[in-house]
């Protein structure tokens, strides 16, 4: 190569790449409820941790609450991103959550959101209203799609164009091959072990008609232990065009 490299001729080489427009790259919770407040309480555009109960292990007549969680994965995720109209970006992620857990008694279980709430017989209740999407502003809301057949999260941002990292020429819009590519760079989790749930039997798994709330499900009469829990991502999503650039250069051999 060193001789190929000092002895051989210059040329023109077209080479083809993705040219990056602009970038966009912020830390984005994912996962997250409505805060509710005031007098009538009332949705307020404000997100707090998700809200909800774990049944307890029965072992014999003894029921063992949640100690901690051990890890938090997401899975089973997807992440999109869709121009509309030249002037935003709609980010869009499905997930589902596992949590490795450990009971006080120290064993331990798997519990995944959110298809534990939806089960026949569930083990983990939200207390979080999530039957309905969670709306933050105009552009980012949080809901559960697939009941009945396979549940995931599914999360969706509008971010304007001008929130990118550079300015985007308008012709660029008419280039067929502009495109994005939207990635997850990070997972944080944050979680905190409460008490006992509140109710002596909690909530059965919320349907998609939004049937009210069942305060004493026929389920988990060993009660439930009571969880907060945010995951923050931190997203990079990228718009570019092909493009073929020209460089002088001497070429190795297929």
């Amino acid at each position: 190569m060193e001789d190929l490299l000092r002895n051989g001729t210059p040329q023109q080489l077209d080479i083809y790449v993705k040219r990056i427009l602009a970038k966009y790259a912020n830390e984005e919770q994912i996962l997250f409820a409505e805060e509710i407040a005031g007098t009538p309480p009332a949705p307020n555009d404000k997100k707090v941790p998700l809200h909800f109960c774990i049944d307890k292990k029965l072992v014999g007549e003894d029921a063992y609450g949640i100690k901690c969680i051990n890890e938090v994965k997401i899975t089973d995720w997807t992440a999109t991103q869709e121009i509309i109209c030249n002037h935003k970006a709609r980010l869009t992620i499905t997930f589902k959550v596992v949590l490795w857990v450990k009971y006080e008694d120290n064993s331990f279980g798997i519990v995944v959101l959110p298809d534990d709430v939806y089960k026949p017989y569930p083990n983990a209740s939200f207390i979080s209203a999530m039957n309905v999407p969670q709306t933050i502003g105009y552009g980012e809301t949080l809901e559960i799609i697939g009941i009945g057949t396979n549940p995931k999260f599914k999360w969706v941002k509008d971010v304007p164009l001008t929130e990118f990292d550079a300015p985007i020429p308008p012709e660029c819009f008419d280039d067929p091959t502009i495109q994005s590519h939207l990635l997850i760079k990070a997972v944080k989790p944050e979680y905190d072990i409460l008490n006992d749930c509140p109710y002596t039997t909690h909530a059965v798994g919320h349907s998609s008609t939004g049937e009210t709330w069942e305060l004493n499900g026929i389920h988990a009469p060993q009660g439930a232990t009571e969880v907060l829990l945010s995951i923050f991502v931190d997203v990079l999503d990228k718009l570019g065009v092909d493009q073929d650039i020209l460089i002088e250069g001497i070429p190795l051999d297929c």
